[in-house]
């Protein structure tokens, strides 16, 4: 047929033809950053009342301890979760959405909370690395005391299990955060995607 048009004059066409960005407007840019504070906020929640029940039980326990090694070793746990609130509350808190966001300065505040949390929950699992020095002091008068019964493995038993459980929560933690981080990092790239097109 005359009027046909050869393919290469066809594929030239399609891949020059101008492409329609979808560009984010700024009220999608607001209500994405006050979706994810809120789920930084009802985050960092649940992680506080983990920290309180560490804190008011192995604080009990301290009260309750029968020796001065098994009082430290609590009192270290204590601080160790300490640690961890804070820290969660000094890198991890949300930040609140300001009304006049525009939308270049929606997206670099939506970018640095973003970049924020992503540091947390690369470095959260070390945070938790500040537990073992109680369940060391632990473990250790743990294995110089008689047991009122005998123990599977001996006095060594439960102590290494113990501290084998503990590692293993560091490692699922440490999985869990690197999963996170990825979907933090997809996120950024998405912004600057979003940020190239404005």
């Amino acid at each position: 047929m005359a009027n046909e048009l050869p393919r290469k004059a066809i594929r030239d066409i399609w891949q020059n033809q101008a492409v329609e960005h979808n560009k984010m407007s700024v009220d999608e840019i607001r209500t994405k950053a006050r979706d994810y504070q809120k789920r930084i906020r009802r985050r960092n929640l649940r992680e506080y009342m983990g920290v309180a029940i560490v804190i008011a039980g192995f604080g009990w326990f301290a009260w309750q301890a029968p020796s001065l090694s098994a009082r430290v070793g609590h009192l270290l746990i204590v601080a160790g979760a300490l640690y961890i609130a804070f820290q969660l509350h000094q890198a991890g808190s949300s930040k609140t959405v300001p009304a006049d966001l525009g939308l270049m300065d929606g997206i670099a505040f939506h970018r640095a909370e973003l970049q924020r949390q992503l540091r947390v929950y690369r470095q959260a699992w070390l945070w938790v690395l500040t537990l073992v020095p109680g369940l060391t002091v632990l473990m250790a008068g743990a294995t110089g005391a008689k047991p009122r019964v005998p123990l599977p493995g001996g006095v060594y038993g439960p102590p290494l299990a113990i501290l084998c459980g503990w590692f293993l929560v560091i490692l699922w933690l440490r999985k869990r955060n690197r999963k996170k981080a990825g979907e933090i990092q997809r996120q950024l790239d998405r912004l600057t995607q979003a940020e190239s097109q404005a």
